[in-house]
C-alpha cells in the first residue's frame, strides 16, 4: 500500500516496526513533503490556468516613446521636494531637513540674496536650543558638574529628513 504523504500512522496496526524518533522524523519529512508537492501544483496551477484568466482582463504595461534626452537637473525652474515651512513675517520659508548632501541648490527653489541656507534651516536652530538650554541648566545648578539632557533629538537622530542629490558622474567629467 502506497499512501501519501509518508506519515507513521499509514503503517499497518499488526506491524509497527518504527520506534518512536523514527516515527517524529517521518512525520516530518511527510509534512515537508506534502507542503513541497502543494507549492508545486499550485505554481504549474498559476502558469497554466490563473494567469491566462487573469490576462484576459488585464492589460501589461507598455511604454510608450523613448526616454528624453533631458536631464531632470537640465531643466530650467524646476526644483525637488525639500519639506519647508512657511511662517508668518519670514520672506523665505524655513527648512524642515538636512541638506548638508545637496550639492545642487536650485533643487530648493529659491535664494536668500542676503543670507545663507543655514540661517534658514530648523536644524540648525535645534542645536542652538540645545546648547543654550545645557548652558543655562547648568548655571541654575552650579553643584552639578555634568548634565545630560534628553531631547527628542537624542531619543531619535532622524528627527529631519535628509535631502541628497547625486551629481552626474558622467557628464561633468
Amino acid at each position: 500500500m502506497v499512501a501519501f504523504p509518508a506519515l507513521p500512522d499509514w503503517q499497518p496496526v499488526d506491524s509497527k516496526w518504527m520506534t518512536p524518533d523514527q516515527e517524529k522524523a517521518v512525520y516530518l519529512f511527510g509534512i515537508t513533503g506534502f507542503f513541497f508537492a502543494l507549492i508545486v501544483i499550485l505554481k504549474i496551477l498559476w502558469r497554466l490556468v490563473i494567469s491566462p484568466i487573469v490576462s484576459c482582463f488585464t492589460k501589461p504595461y507598455k511604454a510608450s516613446g523613448d526616454t528624453s534626452p533631458i536631464k531632470f537637473s537640465e531643466v530650467e525652474g524646476i526644483c525637488g521636494y525639500i519639506p519647508q515651512i512657511r511662517m508668518p513675517g519670514h520672506s523665505f520659508p524655513m527648512l524642515a531637513c538636512d541638506i548638508s548632501g545637496l550639492h545642487d541648490d536650485r533643487l530648493i527653489g529659491w535664494k536668500d540674496p542676503f543670507k545663507s541656507y543655514g540661517h534658514h534651516n530648523l536644524l540648525n536652530d535645534v542645536e542652538k536650543i540645545k546648547e543654550k538650554s545645557q548652558k543655562t541648566a547648568t548655571e541654575a545648578e552650579p553643584k552639578v558638574k555634568e548634565r545630560k539632557l534628553l531631547i527628542v533629538e537624542e531619543a531619535n537622530p532622524f528627527l529631519f529628513s535628509i535631502v541628497k542629490d547625486w551629481r552626474d558622474e558622467l557628464t561633468e567629467s
